[in-house]
């Protein structure tokens, strides 16, 4: 049994599920052509929670409909679903595990889903019976073996019978029981002909082993596991969700921006129309709200050179600039300001209020107004009331305030984790924050 930490009680069950958005003109256009595009559901335990969840934010800027439903701790192999050496396709009364034979086909039914990514390499709970009723705890014998076969067959029967093409993605470098079945698992994947994903260059050591940390686009160093030596932190899972959402962009002949998964430090928000843009110091670009579509500027980012900051061009469009001085326009024809002098924003950051004075944040969230500006309250981090999540928001808070952009007579407050906070008349449209659980 493989063990992790949890945030609350019923962690073990929480579902990740992104919800469906509209269509960006890249798939307007495929409906134009006569060919409808993917409609993506990726399946699985606590590791695809995590990188499945960055995965679909870099497909959703693509237009494509993507989300992930994730059940933690769950996996193929429980006595509900293998029983005396056959697969079980219906869930028993009084089975309160996870029955992804049943909940699979469900899930592509109810969304509709075109391709289905699954993920379910990692967890072995309660051994299942094999044709003796004995239950198999070794795991390299050949009743596992038959095991693997029969489950994966059964499963991937299942997804396909509802007219979804069928993709997996290889275990992460993690340290689990499930992992000693994927030798199994990948053979008859093979057979059966469904296409493996394998997202975890970024995590791997050239001996397969994982890597402990790496460096941000920052040049600080970064943890991309917990110390459970299972779970990913968001830069892990930031990583290897860039990689899995290449991977199935390639496969599926999808145009991603020229951005990477939200995993990276946020360094500034730009409010445009009825929305804003949240840029990364790689210079991914995440839009919100009815800000246009932009590419990202990724692939232009050279090292040492990060984004450290961005704003709104005249006539539309970005400005990123870069730590060198540089500046990288987006969408935009207009001259950028010149010089442009890098520095690091000064804390407490300074903003004029439109109706006279200036309001003051400070790197926990704090806000205090000065000559006559308008009291917007605080940003700071909101401890939950629940004892378990409260101690852990206290061990693990917040990640410090980076930015922050005025609004009519409302303020944005941004943190490194890609956190958003409206205040005033400001009207939030969504974040790069919370993507999936991340305990340690």
């Amino acid at each position: 049994m493989v063990a992790f930490s949890l945030v609350g009680s019923s962690a073990a069950n929480v579902v990740r599920a992104e919800a469906a958005v509209t269509p960006s003109p890249l798939a307007s256009a495929a409906n134009r052509n006569g060919v409808a595009p993917p409609r993506i559901v990726f399946l699985g335990d606590s590791v695809m929670d995590q990188q499945g969840a960055h995965a679909v934010e870099l497909l959703r800027a693509a237009g494509v409909a993507a989300r992930v439903e994730a059940r933690w701790g769950s996996t193929l192999f429980t006595p509900g679903q293998y029983r005396n050496g056959k697969p079980v396709p219906r869930r028993a009364a009084g089975d309160e595990s996870i029955h992804w034979l049943s909940l699979g086909p469900q899930l592509v039914r109810r969304h509709r889903a075109t391709h289905v990514i699954v993920e379910l390499d990692h967890n072995y709970w309660k051994p299942p019976t094999d044709s003796a009723g004995r239950p198999i705890t070794d795991l390299d014998s050949p009743p596992a073996r038959r095991m693997v076969r029969a489950q994966l067959s059964a499963f991937v029967g299942s997804l396909r019978a509802e007219g979804a093409d069928v993709l997996w993605v290889a275990p992460t470098p993690s340290e689990t029981v499930g992992r000693r079945l994927w030798p199994a698992m990948r053979t008859r994947l093979a057979e059966l002909r469904v296409p493996v994903l394998d997202p975890n260059q970024s995590v791997r050591r050239t001996n397969g082993a994982a890597r402990a940390h790496t460096r941000t686009c920052t040049g600080e160093t970064a943890d991309l596991f917990l110390r459970d030596r299972v779970h990913l932190t968001r830069l892990g899972a930031g990583l290897t969700g860039t990689d899995l959402a290449r991977d199935l962009a390639a496969r599926l002949r999808i145009r991603l921006p020229d951005s990477a998964a939200p995993g990276q430090p946020a360094v500034a928000i730009v409010p445009v129309d009825s929305g804003y843009y949240i840029v990364q110091c790689d210079g991914s670009v995440f839009r919100f709200g009815a800000a246009p579509a932009l590419r990202g500027a990724r692939s232009r980012i050279g090292a040492g050179a990060p984004v450290v900051d961005a704003s709104a061009a005249p006539n539309g469009g970005l400005w990123l600039h870069r730590a060198d001085g540089t500046t990288i326009g987006l969408g935009t024809t207009d001259e950028p300001p010149t010089p442009y002098v890098a520095r690091t924003k000064s804390q407490p950051l300074q903003f004029d209020a439109p109706t006279g004075g200036f309001w003051r944040v400070d790197r926990q969230g704090r806000i205090t107004t000065h000559d006559g500006a308008i009291d917007l309250g605080n940003a700071v981090e909101v401890l939950p009331t629940d004892p378990f999540a409260r101690a852990w928001a206290i061990e693990h808070p917040r990640p410090p305030v980076v930015d922050a952009a005025v609004v009519e007579n409302g303020l944005y407050v941004l943190t490194e984790n890609g956190e958003v906070v409206a205040l005033g008349a400001a009207r939030h449209f969504g974040d790069t924050a919370d993507l999936a659980i991340y305990t340690d």
